[in-house]
């Protein structure tokens, strides 16, 4: 399947699971799936690093290349189920993605699944700018980067820096919590988010994601074995308007996270 094709489905059909096509054969041989999946990722990164050193706008080839790791995950078998997308059409100006963070995976895939309806960066610790290919891919789209060391120093850069992204219509994905986790904690989540919805007057919209699929590794905590047996999970929720102070709609995000997380959970991450 191209791109272009991944698009239409999104757009039309509103959901997308994968199919079971047969997977590359190495993919079979125990033990290989992890370093398969590891060597197709590090090779889609080279690659959009060139690009981005040649291309005056990466956007339109960031989605493709982002799709790129989508077909990663299933080129060993791994399975995907997106919904939501009927949410995402329609919307006659940018919001903010507030979404769980569980590994890797959901910033490497999101891409490919939001822009077919709006241009989007992200807001992340300023670290993942120095990692190899990735940084320069991060820098290129533009990503707002925070410390996570200084909280108020750090909002005033989200407000600045993605405010005005806001305003010049891109939409935004935070993740607010301060670290990865397969668990769900509402204490772990700011309010950042909410915070810049109400400020530039934009809804947000949440994000479950289940993406344990790729764990972490017990040495270097970016590179776990990955677990086929588990569906690659995205929903995205309705738009909502932030009135008041944003403790309302707060727990709006984090309820909506907790509930589907909860379901999938229970059915063990089955397709």
């Amino acid at each position: 399947m191209t791109y272009s094709e991944f698009k239409l489905i999104l757009q039309n059909e509103k959901t997308y699971k994968s199919s079971d096509n047969k997977r590359f054969l190495i993919s079979i041989i125990p033990g290989f799936k992890t370093l398969f999946f590891y060597l197709r990722i590090c090779l889609v990164n080279y690659i959009a690093s060139r690009k981005c050193k040649k291309m005056e706008n990466y956007f339109h080839e960031w989605g493709r290349d982002s799709y790129s790791h989508i077909k990663s995950v299933e080129a060993i078998g791994g399975k995907l189920h997106l919904e939501g997308f009927e949410n995402l059409e329609d919307l006659n100006k940018p919001v903010v993605f507030i979404g769980n963070h569980m590994s890797s995976l959901e910033s490497m895939i999101l891409p490919a699944i939001i822009l077919p309806f709006m241009e989007v960066t992200y807001v992340i610790k300023s670290a993942l700018l120095n990692y190899p290919l990735l940084g320069i891919i991060l820098k290129k789209v533009e990503a707002v980067t925070v410390s996570r060391s200084n909280p108020k120093e750090d909002f005033k850069k989200v407000f600045d820096v993605a405010g005005k992204m806001l305003q010049n219509g891109r939409s935004i994905i935070i993740f607010p919590q301060q670290t990865r986790s397969f668990s769900f904690n509402p204490r772990s989540f700011n309010s950042i988010g909410i915070k810049l919805a109400k400020k530039e007057g934009v809804p947000v919209i949440p994000v479950a994601v289940k993406t344990d699929f790729w764990s972490n590794g017990k040495v270097i905590k970016d590179f776990g074995p990955v677990d086929i047996s588990k569906t690659v999970r995205v929903s995205f929720g309705e738009p909502i308007n932030i009135s008041s102070n944003g403790k309302t709609e707060h727990k709006k995000v984090l309820d909506y996270i907790d509930s589907h997380l909860k379901h999938w959970n229970g059915k063990n991450g089955a397709a």
